[in-house]
């Protein structure tokens, strides 16, 4: 089992990443003697791997509260309809919330601990890719509103973070090739290793070979601690993790949240911002091709069919990135380094999509 630490100025806690690391979780609530344990979980996730989940953990009394899937789920209804469950099932000031699922999961189930009786604990178990290196680690939690996505939220660390590669093994291939955008991210806003790791060993990442299961996730999910040790809130370094989410949410927000997985709208949108890059001469036309082709390599993107350039522009000022009026862009200088940007006029963001939109992916 691998061990990452977060240690901030003002949170402190262990990533444990590996088949055993479910197992973390039972003797952290053990040392913790919380008067109850909720998990809250998915139907499907609980099917699949609940039984193995209270073994490894021990957790046999631990309340189960089962959320619908989907980013549907993230919205102030469902923030009601969970906490409304713990009320009745007696959840008190000294509960935990465990929460094993994705990023939805993560993101409502966070939230709501957070503001239930001014904050419980939460610890995440996180079952996708995604969540396993990013939505998991750092604190953010929140939900989404019709206008735009995860607008409403807080930034409160969890106590520990345990992911099990194994669980992997469950998701459709979508659903895991999803994940690994988010891998490729790391490797072009940071670590360049990371990106020609994951480009030389496709084929196995793509199979989830064992042997190299948890060194991804264990690599992945250190750039994203790295980063969050030296900014916990966000207030410039951080922002760099943000790296095809602009446009990536607006995909998500113009197409109501039921077109794309989170992960692929990050796809899209870290192929736009390669080209807004290139287009800027940022970025050399040799390493825009590499980020290009390794995206592309992933998988199948859901099509951008019916979505307008326009469109897209309309909804960036609504994005939580954007202060007073100003849309912070993360575009690439090289694999491995981003800039923080400020001004891409809209007429380069039009362009860039109708260029993207002709790509055979």
């Amino acid at each position: 089992m691998i061990q990452l630490r977060v240690q901030t100025g003002t949170s402190s806690y262990t990533i444990s990443v590996g088949n055993r690391a479910w197992q973390e979780v039972g003797r952290f609530c053990r040392r913790e003697k919380y008067s109850s344990v909720f998990i809250v979980t998915e139907s499907r996730i609980w099917r699949a791997w609940g039984r193995k989940f209270l073994q490894a953990t021990g957790l046999h009394s631990a309340s189960v509260i089962l959320v619908p899937p989907g980013e549907r789920s993230k919205s102030l209804a469902g923030v009601k309809a969970l906490a409304q469950k713990l009320v009745k099932r007696r959840a008190d000031r000294e509960s935990a919330v465990v929460v094993l699922g994705g990023g939805v999961v993560g993101d409502l189930a966070g939230f709501v601990a957070s503001i239930y009786m001014r904050g419980i604990d939460t610890i995440q178990a996180p079952t996708t890719m995604v969540a396993q290196i990013d939505s998991a680690i750092g604190g953010k939690t929140g939900v989404n509103l019709p206008e735009a996505k995860n607008m409403l939220g807080t930034l409160t660390p969890p106590r520990l973070v345990a992911a099990n590669p194994e669980v992997l093994g469950s998701l459709s291939p979508r659903a895991y090739r999803s994940g690994l955008y988010e891998a490729v991210k790391h490797g072009i806003i940071q670590d360049p290793r990371l990106f020609h790791f994951i480009r030389e060993n496709l084929k196995p990442i793509l199979a989830q070979d064992p042997k190299i299961m948890d060194r991804l996730i264990a690599w992945a999910a250190g750039v994203k601690v790295r980063v969050v040790n030296r900014d916990e809130r966000e207030s410039d370094l951080r922002r760099i993790l943000n790296f095809g989410h602009t446009l990536g949410h607006a995909l998500e927000a113009a197409t109501h949240y039921r077109r794309f997985l989170h992960g692929e709208a990050v796809g899209w949108g870290m192929l736009l911002a390669n080209r807004i890059a290139e287009e800027k001469k940022m970025l050399p036309p040799t390493e825009a091709r590499k980020i290009e082709e390794l995206i592309c390599s992933l998988g199948p993107l859901p099509s951008l069919q019916g979505i307008t350039s326009r469109q897209l522009v309309a909804l960036l000022g609504r994005d939580k990135k954007t202060v007073r009026g100003v849309v912070h862009w993360i575009l690439s200088e090289r694999i491995g380094s981003v800039r923080i940007v400020t001004r891409v006029a809209n007429t380069l963001i039009e362009k860039a999509f109708r260029d993207v939109a002709r790509l055979p992916v």
